[in-house]
């Protein structure tokens, strides 16, 4: 059985929390952290994103990773400060492994 809340990972090309923000989908990153709460419906928050990157990937990807990250990661705390969910410290962490 489940817990009311649960953090999981959420592996492979998915889209995040950042999604509703611009009206326009979001950017899929390799890994995900998500709270999930399910009291009335499924509904995932992003806690932070990942994106990695094999050591020999060229400067191009590794800064458009970056980009993608920094990006994700402030249409996540806009939409949380839009929702009135933003305690007096919010952060969204971003890692970028390669």
């Amino acid at each position: 059985m489940r817990d009311e809340y649960d953090i999981r990972l959420k592996w492979g090309e998915s889209v995040g929390d950042s999604s509703g923000v611009s009206g326009e989908r979001g950017f899929k990153v390799d890994l995900r952290i998500i709270y999930d709460t399910v009291r009335k419906s499924k509904n995932e928050v992003d806690l932070a994103n990942v994106e990695v990157a094999k050591p020999t990937a060229p400067l191009h990807k590794i800064a458009n990773d970056k980009a993608k990250l920094f990006i994700e990661s402030k249409c996540v705390l806009d939409r949380i400060v839009s929702e009135n969910r933003a305690t007096t410290s919010t952060a969204v962490p971003a890692l970028q492994i390669s």
